[in-house]
């Protein structure tokens, strides 16, 4: 969602998106209230599959932006000056609304983001 919100509203730079537990679900697209309530907002998702974060992505990007729980963290990614954290609820297992919910919150830090580096 947030790699989607910030690569339509940015004019000047890149996102990528990659999780921290992605491995043993690499290849297995996002799920159906995902794509459903990006869909919903004109984005398709259904190309789009999970990365899994690692030490060289983290250390190319400009910032590394972090929704999970803290403890969910590498160290490579606790210990950079270019981590932000979004303290944003886990939508696994949760409704439709829920996600909407979680989609327009993750949307609103998005454009934060995108304002403030110009």
């Amino acid at each position: 969602m947030a790699e989607a919100f910030f690569n339509g509203l940015s004019k000047k730079h890149q996102a990528t998106s990659a999780g921290t537990h992605a491995t043993e679900r690499i290849h297995l697209p996002m799920p159906e209230f995902v794509l459903t309530s990006m869909n919903k907002l004109g984005f398709d998702l259904s190309k789009h599959f999970r990365k899994q974060l690692n030490p060289e992505m983290a250390e190319k990007a400009d910032k590394v932006v972090m929704i999970t729980e803290k403890e969910n963290l590498p160290d490579y990614v606790k210990k950079s000056s270019k981590t932000i954290h979004w303290d944003v609820p886990d939508a696994k297992d949760k409704s439709y609304e829920f996600h909407c919910m979680v989609r327009d919150q993750i949307k609103v830090l998005v454009e934060k983001l995108v304002k403030g580096i110009g």
